[in-house]
């Protein structure tokens, strides 16, 4: 594993990581010719259209910091991060010493390469779902999970993860579009764009915001939100997370209900009692065992998909995700330079790069 950094760590995601191994298979991209290292852009004079993704956001931003640091204190010659899997009941959660670490470069990842002008993950390109992928490779051991029964279903974790990601990243960017104006200033708006973030991309989220789709859709999670009875505050650290240092569900509810062991919301406390009473209940019968989501769903409720309390239960697998790392697999270093040499040639000439075919994976 090499040593970095930061900005050396950056262009390694953006180049090493994905951008230059999959340069044969990136749809309707072009490189910058500028000299710069800077990463592969499409031509300045082609906008993209709908949900497509433009250039890559600019350096400054998705420094994976944390991540750097455990990279440079391995040294060289360190093999890649284990990633632990929490499948407890189903939700497949990416846990233990390297957990936030992979979900937040994943997460880094899905903003660099994607514009969040789209109304949610399902309308992202597949061609743009795919370059989010391959540099979790290049810094966690993945593949000792491919051949497992398990794949699919972590597959379905890994998109469930972008999904939250990309829902995540856009609602920042709401918030930032609301306090530089908004509607009522949206070009004031237009012109303060988020710190490192593209002009050209942040106009395109900007008319997104702008659309008819959006507001529609901005009032009925509104309304949805209106009908929460509560918060959790767990922060970065997910539910299953809490649970795989050693918590079970009951504990992880308080903690994540209270600030400083007081409960914010009486609705919150009168569902805590309830649990409590179900585990009193399941611990009094039989060997002892208790299955916590049978007990928390009875305390707080069924939900499709969700365990109240408990998380996101998996369910499906994720198409545009890999069979296996092989399918990511670049061309030689020799054949990469030369295609990298073709590229700086054509972009010289003005002449615009023939679209290639998006590999089958």
């Amino acid at each position: 594993m090499p040593t970095y950094t930061t900005m050396g760590l950056n262009q390694h995601i953006r180049h090493g990581g994905f951008m230059a191994r999959r340069m044969a298979d990136i749809h309707n991209t072009y490189h910058g010719g500028d000299g710069d290292n800077s990463p592969p852009r499409r031509d300045q004079g082609k906008m993209p259209s709908g949900c497509e993704s433009s250039k890559p956001a600019t350096r400054g931003i998705a420094k994976n910091k944390k991540l750097l640091a455990k990279v440079n204190k391995k040294g060289s010659d360190a093999p890649r991060f284990e990633v632990q899997i929490n499948m407890e009941g189903g939700q497949y959660k990416f846990v233990g010493d390297h957990g936030t670490d992979f979900i937040r470069l994943l997460s880094n990842q899905i903003r660099s390469v994607v514009t969040f002008n789209c109304m949610g993950w399902s309308k992202v390109p597949v061609e743009t779902k795919r370059l989010v992928f391959p540099v979790l490779y290049d810094y966690f051991n993945i593949e000792k999970w491919e051949e497992t029964e398990e794949w699919e279903m972590i597959m379905s974790a890994l998109k469930f993860e972008c999904r939250r990601s990309f829902s995540e990243w856009k609602s920042s960017y709401k918030t930032h579009f609301d306090s530089q104006g908004g509607y009522d200033d949206v070009e004031t708006a237009r012109a303060k764009p988020p710190s490192g973030y593209d002009i050209d991309r942040w106009n395109q989220v900007v008319d997104h915001f702008l659309s008819d789709e959006y507001k529609n859709r901005s009032e009925i999670n509104k309304k949805n939100r209106s009908k929460q009875k509560y918060t959790s505050f767990h922060g970065s650290k997910s539910f299953s997370s809490r649970r795989f240092e050693g918590k079970n569900s009951m504990d992880v509810f308080h903690e994540t209900r209270t600030r400083k062991g007081v409960f914010q919301h009486p609705l919150a406390e009168e569902d805590y009692g309830r649990i409590q009473d179900e585990f009193t209940q399941a611990s009094s019968q039989g060997d002892g065992q208790i299955n916590e989501i049978e007990c928390m769903q009875r305390a707080l409720g069924e939900k499709p998909g969700y365990v109240r309390g408990y998380g996101p239960v998996t369910k499906q697998g994720a198409p545009w995700l890999p069979k296996t790392h092989s399918h990511f697999q670049g061309p030689s270093t020799s054949q990469l330079q030369q295609q990298v040499q073709q590229l700086q040639e054509q972009q010289q000439q003005h002449a615009q790069r023939e679209a290639e075919q998006t590999q089958i994976i």
